[in-house]
């Protein structure tokens, strides 16, 4: 990555599938607005127009269809932060963390599934979730995208 992008990259994290599938159920689902139907055979995405909760594959299929976007990946990467933003809201409210049916359950699945570098440390992670908060926050890009603005 760094010698095709002239990027620096210090640390890797990654979460797979059955991860993303684990934290979105573990809170309960995540809600969601569609301003249209999202119809994508090779995701599995099948969701109608409006606002819903969506599931765990629900979610998946959402984040990993693309062919109706007329971006291509760039609309798929603009969801995909939608979305995330979305999850950091559900996971942050205070009927999720004072939960231990839904707190714990949400951090195992993260944390199992969780994939990072041999020289990533406790403080790297909770820079990366800060950074994450940030992001996804009222202020951040991904909110502001699922405003309507730039």
């Amino acid at each position: 990555m760094e010698r095709n992008t002239g990027v620096r990259v210090d640390h890797y994290a990654e979460i797979g599938f059955a991860g993303f599938v684990g934290v979105v159920d573990a809170v309960g689902g995540v809600d969601l607005c569609l301003g249209r139907p999202v119809r994508d055979k090779d995701s599995g995405a099948n969701l109608p127009a409006g606002c819903q909760t969506l599931d765990g594959a629900e979610a998946l299929a959402f984040v990993r269809q693309r062919k109706q976007e007329a971006q291509g990946d760039l609309g798929r990467t603009r969801n995909q932060q939608r979305f995330l933003a979305a999850l950091a809201r559900k996971a942050a409210t205070p009927s999720t963390l004072a939960d231990p049916s839904k707190s714990f359950p949400t951090l195992r699945a993260g944390l199992d599934t969780l994939i990072v570098d041999d020289g990533t440390e406790l403080p790297d992670l909770m820079a990366l979730f800060e950074a994450m908060r940030k992001a996804t926050g009222q202020r951040g890009p991904a909110a502001q995208r699922a405003r309507g603005r730039p």
